[in-house]
Order: C-alpha cells, then sequence, then structure tokens
C-alpha cells in the first residue's frame, strides 16, 4: 500500500501543470511576443513560442512586481541604474548590436538616417512593448544565426554570444518549461 501512495505521489507531482492565472495585459504581451516570435524562420521553423516564453522568464511578461509606476524596468547595476530594461530585458550593447544587424528596426522607430542616443534607447525600450519586443526578437534571431542551435541561442539571450556554455541560473531549461507550460496553452486557447 505504501509503494502505491509513493507511485500516486510521485505520478501526480510529475505530471504537474502549473495553472498560472494571467492578466489581460500579460497574455497581450505574450500574444505580441508569439506573433513577433512567429516571423523568425530558421531552418524551417518558427519561434513564437521561444519568444513568448523568453518573456516570461525574464518579467513573467511584466507582472506587476517587475513594475515601477507602471513601466516595466530590470536589473539594476551596482550604481544602481537599469541594466537591463523592459519586458525582454534588453540591454544598451544589445540594443546597438541590433543597430548594426538590422539598422531597419531602428530607422523604422527613430526615423532614417537617425542614430538615437542610448537615453533615446532607453525610454523606448522602457515605454513601447512594441518596440522591446522587436529589438529582443531580433537579438535572439542573430543568436540563433550565430550558435546555430534552438538551446545555445536561448543561452545566448541570457548569457551573450561569447558565453562558456554554462548555464548557471538553469535558463535554457526554464524557458522551454515555459514554452510548455504557459506558452502553449495560451496560444491554443
Amino acid at each position: 500500500m505504501k509503494k502505491l501512495y509513493v507511485l500516486l505521489c510521485l505520478f501526480l507531482f510529475s505530471s504537474q501543470v502549473y495553472a498560472v492565472d494571467l492578466t489581460q495585459n500579460q497574455e497581450r504581451i505574450l500574444q505580441l511576443a508569439y506573433h513577433h516570435g512567429s516571423q523568425i524562420h530558421y531552418k524551417n521553423q518558427s519561434y513564437g513560442e521561444t519568444i513568448a516564453a523568453i518573456v516570461y522568464q525574464e518579467t513573467k511578461a511584466g507582472a506587476k512586481r517587475y513594475q515601477r509606476n507602471g513601466i516595466i524596468v530590470g536589473d539594476k547595476s551596482r550604481k544602481g541604474h537599469y541594466k537591463s530594461l523592459g519586458v525582454m530585458q534588453i540591454q544598451i550593447p544589445a540594443a546597438r548590436d541590433v543597430f548594426r544587424w538590422y539598422p531597419e528596426i531602428m530607422f523604422s522607430y527613430f526615423g532614417r538616417p537617425y542614430y538615437p542616443t542610448d537615453e533615446e534607447i532607453i525610454v523606448a525600450l522602457l515605454t513601447d512593448v512594441y518596440f522591446n519586443i522587436e529589438v529582443g526578437t531580433a537579438y535572439f534571431h542573430k543568436m540563433l544565426e550565430m550558435k546555430k542551435s534552438w538551446s545555445g541561442a536561448i543561452l545566448a539571450y541570457n548569457r551573450g554570444v561569447a558565453n562558456d556554455g554554462t548555464d548557471p541560473n538553469n535558463y535554457v531549461h526554464l524557458v522551454k518549461k515555459w514554452r510548455l507550460e504557459i506558452v502553449l496553452p495560451l496560444i491554443k486557447k
């Protein structure tokens, strides 16, 4: 009887699917991320679910605890300045890389041939969810091209392209988990 109870408990805990109550805003942000990611085509696959899962991992799709005065902010540097910005937690060097790789993204937002200041990029990343997701998606796309693997691109999104392959925060596993447990059920609604 004890073995049966242990097996039943193991089954229940191993097959547990997290029930998460998302706000309408979180659902809207995840749908927007899914839409942008679905436009990435690499090796005959699309990455909408992955981009939405990254958004969920980074800020729980803009959950209140990641907001200050209604704006989704991010990690602070040692000097107290925000170093990662918005729902996809974009850093200024990454945004500048995206500008170099895909100048049309910046030009479509800021106008041609305007080169925005860091402050202007910060404001755009903090206040425009659409722009933030567009920049984050472009960055992930480039990581796919550089790393040539799904897991490698996810890790590079978090740790940078020059990472040593270690994942101390279990980031790749968490993104894949949110893809299955949060994003797919939302998309199938």
